[in-house]
């Protein structure tokens, strides 16, 4: 009996911009973690199955997830901030989970986009004051389409819901130095790809949701990203072909199995 609820195996992944909350949370002996990646099928980083019938295995041999899913769900630590990016091709999304008093984020580009200008603030280090610096809370809501400009702020961890791709255009990063040396930038190739969404396009898609839903977070062609607050029981009927449920807060139960924070668990059809 494969249709059950799998609890799933974080990936722990790191960087130098990497903090401390996920090596707290999970109670790890490293002392820094700047990623969990919570459903993954990619081939540096792929899900064991952690219960049940097909304990042991790898999320991928599940026949409806496979090799190739198109959904990759993480959780981020910025103990500093990432580089400021840009996707050429993938959709991502992010709900905050924790963060530092006065935390903020950098989100599209503010006024109008000038090429020019925005090589110059690139080479003399001034290009955030071109971006909207957005602050956060706890709960909030973003959603990030390609061609928006970015970058999480240092102190913030989220949940990131994105298509499955690493292709990410990084154009600045701060004139740090990962293992001695500077971390390849991708300017001619983010140049490119990058798009000048407009202000009142950039507060849409903050709040790009499913219509009539509260509880819907973000509904696009790739992925629909529901948050349920359960204070009891709760029904959850899982989409086709699956649905991955992860805890951001509190504990429980799930089809009988236990689930605490940052739990993720594969719900397969039905």
């Amino acid at each position: 009996m494969t249709d059950y609820p799998m609890k799933l195996g974080p990936v722990y992944k790191d960087t130098l911009w990497g903090g401390y909350r996920l090596s707290e949370n999970y109670k790890l002996q490293r002392t820094r973690a700047a990623e969990a990646w919570l459903f993954a099928t990619r081939p540096n980083g792929i899900n064991l199955i952690r219960n049940g019938e097909m304990k042991g295995q790898l999320i991928a041999s599940y026949p409806a997830v496979g090799w190739r899913c198109p959904i990759l769900v993480k959780l981020i630590d910025a103990g500093d901030c990432l580089s400021i990016q840009v996707h050429p091709d993938k959709t991502e999304m992010w709900v905050v989970l924790e963060c530092d008093p006065g935390s903020t984020l950098l989100y599209g580009l503010k006024g109008e986009y000038e090429e020019k200008s925005f090589r110059e603030a690139l080479g003399n280090g001034t290009v955030e004051s071109l971006l909207n610096k957005v602050p956060v809370h706890p709960g909030d809501v973003f959603f990030v389409p390609p061609g928006l400009v970015h970058s999480i702020g240092k102190g913030i961890l989220v949940a990131e819901i994105q298509q499955n791709s690493d292709e990410t255009y990084r154009l600045y990063d701060y004139g740090r130095l990962y293992h001695g040396k500077p971390r390849y930038l991708k300017v001619e190739a983010g140049l490119e790809v990058l798009k000048n969404f407009s202000a009142e396009e950039i507060d849409a898609l903050h709040f790009e949701r499913g219509r009539g839903d509260e509880n819907t977070l973000a509904n696009c062609s790739h992925f629909r990203v529901d948050r349920l607050k359960v204070d009891g029981t709760a029904v959850i009927s899982a989409g086709d072909p699956f649905s991955s449920v992860i805890c951001i807060d509190g504990s429980g139960t799930i089809g009988g199995e236990e689930i605490e924070w940052g739990n993720s668990y594969l719900l397969p059809h039905g």
